[in-house]
């Protein structure tokens, strides 16, 4: 099994050939991302999921569904993640929110940092 934190589209290609079971972490959109970095579009990240772009950002967003698509699973970080995954068109029954936090353990003291 392959759990991919990261490099997803490279993970879901060298798949094509392993054909391995594949888990996927997702915590945001890799295409809003790489589209806001190169100035392709200043679209706050909701905005972006909801309107259609030129096709450099159209062709992102394919790629995205597409490694996604790929993923046995999929593990979102919070359920406002996971409804955008969903709407990407992957099943939520494939789709498991885990949250990037910690419960507390008894007394232990959080660390003080310089």
């Amino acid at each position: 099994m392959l759990f991919v934190n990261g490099l997803a589209k490279e993970a879901a290609l060298a798949n094509l050939v392993l054909r391995k079971p594949m888990v996927t972490k997702i915590v945001g959109d890799a295409a809003w991302e790489t589209a806001t970095i190169r100035g392709w579009t200043s679209d706050e990240f909701d905005v972006f999921q909801r309107v259609r772009h030129g096709m450099r950002v159209e062709a992102l967003k394919w790629l995205r569904r597409w490694w996604a698509r790929r993923a046995d699973r999929i593990v979102a970080n919070s359920r406002y993640t996971s409804r955008w995954v969903e709407r990407w068109g992957i099943p939520i029954e494939r789709i498991e929110v885990v949250h990037n936090s910690v419960e507390e353990v008894g007394d232990v003291e959080p660390a003080r940092l310089p």
